[in-house]
This record gives C-alpha cells, structure tokens and sequence, in this order.
C-alpha cells in the first residue's frame, strides 16, 4: 500500500471550520478505540449522512465508530466511491476550492501498521494549491483491513470551537478604514518572508464578504526564514465587535475597540528538493512557531502602517491612532 503524507490542519473558531483531526499516534488510537469488528444486526449510516427528522436540532451531534464496509449501508458502493475520489485527488486542484481524498503516513501501534484515509479541504489561488485543512479521518487501514467512518447513534451535546493560531484586537481613536488596512494586510503577507499568494479576484468561495476575509496560499515554495520546502494556507478574518468596548490609557485618553482579526494557519515542510506527497510532512512544534510569530509579527506591522500612534496593551490587544 502506497504511503503519502500526514496532514497538519487547524480549526478557527465555531462556524469558520469543521473538527480537525490530528494523525497522530495519539489520535490513531483514539480511532482505533472506535473500531468496531463484528458483525452487526443492523445497517449502519455513512458518516457524512443527513441526520433523521429528529436530530436535525443543533443540540445533537453524530456518535461515530471504524466499522467493516459490510456493515454500512451501500458499503460496498462507497468504498468504491472513495477509492474513485482518492484517484482523483492525484491530480492537481483546478478549481478555487477542492475536496481532497489523501491517505497519511502509516503508524506502528504494537504488531499492528495502521493508515488513515482523510477528506480535506484545499485552496486554489492564481494556480496555486496550499496546504490542506478541515481535514477528518473518513477511514481507517489496519493492515490489510478498511474500516470505514460511519454514524452510530446521535447525542446531545454543545457548540465547541477550537482556538486559532492568534488574534487582534484593535482598539482605535479616529476613523480606521478598515478597507485599506485588509489591504495593507495583504500586500505585507505577498512579500518577504511569506510570499503568499493573496489574489482575491481568484476566489470564488461561499464566503460572507471577501473584505472580511483575507485568504493565502503557499505552493511548494521555499521559504529562506525557515530553511524548508512549505505548503501553506492562511486566513484571517474580520469581525466587527458586537458589543462596545473602550480602553483608557493614561496620558492618551480612550481608545474603542473597533475590529477583531482571527488568524490561522496552516503548513507542511519538505526537507527535501521533490514533489513526492510523501516527503511532505508535519513542521516541528518550533519551526511551526517560527511561522506563526513571523505571520503575527508581519499583520501587526500592516496594522501600524495605519496608525500615528500604535501601543500593544498585552499579546493581543493593539492601540491605534488612527491617520484618518
């Protein structure tokens, strides 16, 4: 069985990305606890099934296990279907947005080789592919055996929303044109050191406004700071603070939070001068938080080109003055 690559993705706040799924050691067990072996009395639902009438409610979400293609509903089918798809995925994305069908690297747990085949999100700006994201493991190879995701039962349970890699707060004196600095945001991200690929009129994504949202792309490239091939995509979004915030600072007066960024981000490294899938792998937690502080420290300094004063209260929060 052919290996390819391990996917790193992060989840932004509820409602911006679905449940990430790590392809760790760690998380492959976690699966592994999942599987289920035997025969079942009854026909299990695939896991991206429409729920029944009575548990369309938010308050429920899906209880999900690995279990035999003959015990799922079409089995047989959607193993076809998947195996379709992931040929498929071969190819490079020629549309702005692309779901992609890509198997991980494999994992020794005991006696026992275990892969994952993982449906992810990936971004296409000016004939660019960045790094995959919203991956969720769809099935698992435990050997010579596929087990495939599929729903259970459905529980009540709560929204639940990981954090992003950063965000800002802009607390602002004067009228900030919110317009120029998400430009601003965007020229700075398209230069050194991060060269990404910011083209807004490549886009075409079901997204509320692209002047709320900043999307980048990194293809293949390398990058000097971090002294590797990366994949990587980036976004930040823009929201306006539903409730109003002031902060006084002495000898300056009152500042008024006025827009809330949220960043995150997503890579993978190649150590190697190829194209094969399967040198392309997680970046260490160091060279990951290289990244990061190289992408916060470069939004912050395109926030400051818009102000005649700029002040960081703590890591997150930023006072501005604003030029206009």
């Amino acid at each position: 069985m052919k290996t390819v690559i391990l996917i790193l993705a992060l989840t932004p706040l509820a409602g911006i990305a679905d449940t990430v799924h790590f392809f760790t050691e760690q998380s492959v067990k976690h699966a592994l606890g999942l599987v289920q072996t035997r025969a079942l009395g009854h026909k299990l639902a695939i896991y991206n099934a429409k729920p029944p009438a009575q548990y369309t409610s938010e308050k429920y979400s899906p209880d999900f296990v690995f279990t035999a293609p003959a015990n799922i509903e079409g089995g047989i089918a959607i193993i076809q279907a998947i195996e379709q798809r992931r040929e498929q995925s071969k190819q490079r994305c020629s549309q702005p947005q692309c779901t992609k069908i890509i198997e991980s690297n494999a994992i020794n747990i005991g006696e026992d080789l275990i892969s994952g085949l993982l449906e992810c999100t990936v971004i296409t700006i000016a004939q660019q592919e960045g790094a995959p994201f919203q991956c969720q493991v769809i099935a698992l190879i435990k050997n010579a055996d596929i087990y495939v995701k599929a729903i259970s039962g459905w529980s009540l349970s709560s929204a639940f929303g990981s954090i992003p890699k950063f965000d800002i707060q802009i607390y602002s004196k004067g009228n900030p044109d919110k317009t120029a600095i998400h430009r601003t945001i965007k020229s700075y991200l398209s230069q050194e050191p991060l060269h990404l690929t910011t083209a807004a009129e490549q886009l075409l994504f079901p997204v509320p406004q692209l002047e709320n949202q900043i999307l980048g792309v990194y293809d293949r490239k390398y990058l000097t700071f971090l002294r590797k091939r990366v994949r990587a995509s980036v976004r930040i979004d823009s929201y306006t603070p539903v409730k109003s915030t002031t902060y006084q600072l002495e000898g300056t007066g009152e500042f008024a939070l006025t827009s809330n960024l949220i960043v995150s981000a997503d890579i993978m490294v190649n150590d190697y001068n190829t194209d094969d899938n399967k040198d392309w792998h997680l970046p260490s937690q160091s060279l990951l938080n290289r990244y990061v502080t190289e992408l916060k420290q470069i939004v912050s300094d395109a926030i400051r080109e818009h102000c005649q004063f700029s002040y960081w209260v703590d890591a997150r929060q930023l006072l501005c003055t604003s030029k206009t």
